[in-house]
């Protein structure tokens, strides 16, 4: 797990849930020398914010030269939190997938615009992981819609509203994203993407790694880790859901958030069609 020496540099996955991120945790974890310790979101951001508003209500703390250094002991508490929480196990790396907007956010005033939110997120993840090796992935976002309504039993606006928020936060001028892998090539030849993320991230080319894109992890609720055999039908549309996306209704979709989220699959060279 987290350590002492490798508790600022950790590979990130950050992006929406149901884009293909436990395919992607399950390939990291397939290293060995890499452990993963799952969602982190709600820990990362909700320690931070909770530091946050004790800011000049408790005293200050001498090994950070006082209360003008309230973002770093923000992010010495993340980490502690980390430390304790995940022992260390010995592994040279650890992954984690803060995915999805934190929980905290939607506690913020209503008049603090996106930018802002955005500017908050980065500065308090970089501030607890400056050394972050941090990616994400990207499935087509009517899949994604479709997908969390029927895990999460959200409208798909709802639904909608999250995948933008989330390409907000992946665009932002302060995120530090360098790579993205993509859903489509890993469904439809998943051993190159595998390479390609490996290599990005500098680990050797595991047989483990390529394994773990024989099974299907998290299709519905209570399932996970299922041979991609018992799954016929998801393997031979490439687990896409274009068939079903005249299910949604894009009226409710405005032009400038399909802008958005264009724009941020742009950032890593890929295009999209809707």
């Amino acid at each position: 797990m987290p350590s002492q020496d490798n508790i600022t540099r950790p590979i990130s996955l950050i992006s929406h849930g149901r884009s293909g991120t436990s395919l992607v945790m399950n390939i990291l974890r397939g290293h060995p020398g890499m452990v993963t310790v799952g969602e982190t979101a709600q820990m990362i951001f909700g320690i931070w914010h909770s530091l946050e508003k004790a800011k000049g209500i408790i005293r200050p703390d001498p090994e950070l030269g006082g209360a003008d250094n309230h973002d770093a002991r923000c992010a010495k508490a993340v980490r502690a939190a980390m430390l304790a929480t995940f022992p260390d196990t010995g592994h040279k790396d650890w992954m984690q997938k803060p995915i999805n907007l934190p929980w905290v956010m939607r506690h913020f005033p209503k008049t603090m615009k996106m930018s802002a939110r955005c500017a908050w997120y980065w500065n308090a993840f970089n501030t607890c992981f400056p050394d972050s090796r941090t990616i994400t992935i990207l499935r087509h976002p009517y899949d994604v819609v479709l997908s969390s309504a029927e895990y999460w039993n959200v409208p798909h606006r709802r639904a909608w509203q999250g995948v933008v928020q989330m390409a907000e936060i992946i665009d932002h001028p302060e995120s530090n994203i360098d790579f993205a892998i993509s859903h489509a090539r890993l469904a439809a030849d998943p051993d190159p993407e595998i390479a390609r993320l490996l290599d990005h991230l500098g680990l050797e080319r595991a047989a483990a790694c390529f394994q773990a894109a024989d099974k299907v992890y998290v299709p519905r609720r209570k399932e996970n880790n299922v041979p991609k055999n018992e799954l016929p039908d998801h393997v031979s549309r490439g687990f896409s859901r274009k068939a079903d996306w005249d299910k949604i209704d894009v009226s409710q979709f405005r032009e400038n958030e399909r802008e958005i989220v264009e724009r941020m699959w742009a950032r890593f060279g890929e295009s999209l069609e809707f």
